[in-house]
């Protein structure tokens, strides 16, 4: 969950070179340590039959670092009036049911489908500024064109098209039975909430998912999960 423009994310190759990266930065960290401590080498350990096997002490494989978003908050703060660049920071949850109520759903709204909507103000992002935004269905806003297509929604994708805010970018399908997607719109804030939309599945109803995107006159975004 990111708020970017493309080539603002150090990634923008793609997450394999994030990835390989960190790998040999801990691989270096680790074979450093070793050295300082480690008498002997390591023997390498037998295989068993056909199978072989790998000693990770050293970071051969890079375990995962889940973390939870439920009933939190992210908040994008802009430095600078222009919002060239921005402060992240987590907080306990700060969900705007009222706007979540009150808003306009973004009637007839489909799976890979988005509408255009005119904002409250003129928002600074990374050095422009945008007097409307794209709601994409996929759970993303985009400035300047829509995104409908269907490819694998990446965080490739997710850099290389126009100015993007994402707070969940997954293939989402609002056209299903008690999903909706509202707009509310005031002189102090811009909220945009997917309630109960769920994930697409070819059969069935996917899992169900609820998140706001919330914009603010000098640039500060807020993602509620």
């Amino acid at each position: 969950m990111f708020a970017v423009r493309p080539g603002e994310f150090q990634c923008a190759t793609g997450p394999d070179r994030l990835l390989e990266e960190r790998f040999r930065h801990r691989q270096n960290q680790l074979r450093r340590a070793e050295a300082l401590t480690a008498e002997t080498p390591r023997a390498p350990l037998p295989d068993a039959g056909n199978i072989a096997i790998v000693d990770d002490s050293e970071g051969a494989v890079i375990r995962p670092n889940p973390f939870d978003l439920r009933q939190r908050t992210l908040r994008f703060t802009a430095v600078g009036a222009t919002a060239a660049q921005y402060t992240a920071a987590s907080d306990a949850l700060g969900f705007d049911t009222a706007s979540a109520e009150r808003g306009s759903p973004l009637t007839g709204l489909q799976d890979d489908d988005s509408r255009l909507v005119r904002l409250p103000f003129n928002f600074p992002f990374y050095g422009s500024r945008y007097d409307a935004v794209h709601v994409n269905s996929d759970g993303n806003l985009t400035f300047t064109a829509p995104d409908t297509a269907i490819s694998t929604r990446n965080l490739t994708r997710a850099v290389s098209g126009p100015p993007r805010i994402f707070p969940f970018f997954e293939d989402l399908d609002p056209g299903q039975p008690e999903a909706a997607v509202r707009f509310f719109a005031a002189p102090d804030r811009a909220v945009f909430t997917w309630d109960r939309v769920p994930q697409y599945a070819s059969r069935g109803t996917g899992p169900r998912q609820t998140l706001q995107v919330a914009l603010y006159p000098d640039g500060r975004i807020e993602f509620h999960y």
